[in-house]
């Protein structure tokens, strides 16, 4: 995996550009991104991805800004009446997410984030661990 793992511990992750809802899988594989084309000239394309996610409070727009914390149970609770099933005692943490216009958040086992010089069209250099669909990778048949 190209990426790097961001620790609980060294969040909040912030950024003030746009970021879309790549793409989620049955994985819990769950991928932001934010293109080097709608960004300032020379950017990098950012990619934040959620590993084992059991949780989406997300909205499907173009999300303006992007702050990542962690989080507790009570966001949770406002949608789950037992969140203990999510397995928070497990490794499974609540990431509270929010934007200039807008606050959710995901439950999931790891975040990582991979910044590269690719194109929109292109998939995810965190990509290694999604074999089947695009943005998340190329699938190869033999």
């Amino acid at each position: 995996m190209g990426g790097v793992r961001l620790d609980p511990a060294h969040l909040p992750y912030s950024s003030s550009r746009q970021f879309l809802l790549a793409g989620y899988n049955h994985d819990g594989l769950l991928l932001l991104r934010s293109d080097r084309l709608s960004a300032d000239v020379g950017a990098k394309r950012v990619e934040i991805l959620f590993q084992d996610t059991r949780f989406v409070s997300l909205p499907t727009f173009p999300l303006g800004g992007l702050e990542i914390n962690l989080g507790d149970v009570s966001l949770v609770s406002l949608y789950l009446d037992n969140p203990l099933t999510l397995d928070l005692d497990l490794g499974v943490s609540v990431f509270a997410v929010r934007g200039c216009t807008w606050r959710g958040f995901v439950v999931a086992g790891s975040l990582w984030m991979s910044e590269d010089d690719a194109d929109p069209g292109q998939p995810s250099r965190l990509g290694l661990i999604f074999p089947f669909a695009n943005p998340f990778g190329v699938h190869d048949e033999d």
